[in-house]
């Protein structure tokens, strides 16, 4: 017969061994569940990842073509610097078509096709785009532009002269706004106004050295 100092050294061996083997089969349970969890879900790789952010840019670009059907991209190219006094800009708008159908742009003499904005960083109008006539009588919207169909541009190019002027050394905004395109002709989008049609406006910023 054993002693009960040896049952209880016995008994705490068996404890320990049983501690153990518990465990064992925790951590192989473990490895077990995160080698499923990867399998169903395996890390991206660089050219999924690509593949995904390619993916998210083409559905934000869908949602800002259907916000916005007409788009309006400006580049501005400065010559000259402010101690000369001689600055001038070359101002390229490019209207871009992401609507159905063709659409023109329209003006009057008194409203420009495309009006180009030049402000300082406190808002200020450096220059605007003016009428072609003050004077003329009042008249309803012309098309100015030719067609633009579908996914196309126009190209519109305005120098913006600021010689002999005194003008800061500043990052300016340079804005050009559409005031009036319109898909069917220009008589039908006056009569109908559920003929799409519309204004737009894009923006850069520039220094002036």
């Amino acid at each position: 017969m054993s002693s009960p100092s040896g049952a209880a050294q016995a008994h705490r061996l068996l404890i320990q061994l049983l501690c153990s083997c518990a465990a064992s089969l925790l951590l192989l349970l473990s490895a077990s569940l995160s080698a499923c969890s990867v399998a169903a879900n395996p890390p991206l790789s660089s050219a999924n990842a690509t593949a995904s952010a390619h993916t998210q840019a083409t559905k934000v670009a869908v949602a800002t073509r259907t916000a916005a059907p007409v788009w309006v991209d400006v580049v501005a190219i400065v010559e000259g610097t402010t101690s000369q006094r001689n600055v001038r800009l070359r101002v390229t708008t490019t209207v871009t078509n992401w609507t159905g159908a063709p659409i023109h742009l329209a003006a009057t003499c008194i409203i420009p096709m495309v009006q180009v904005i030049v402000r300082d960083p406190s808002g200020n109008v450096y220059y605007e785009t003016g009428p072609a006539d003050s004077f003329c009588p009042p008249t309803n919207p012309v098309d100015l532009s030719p067609a633009i169909v579908p996914g196309s541009s126009f190209n519109k190019i305005e120098l913006v002269d600021f010689s002999g002027r005194d003008l800061v050394a500043l990052t300016y905004t340079v804005a050009s706004h559409v005031h009036f395109w319109h898909q069917g002709t220009v008589e039908q989008a006056i009569a109908d106004s559920t003929i799409p049609q519309g204004q737009a406006e894009g923006q850069t910023s520039v220094a002036i050295p």
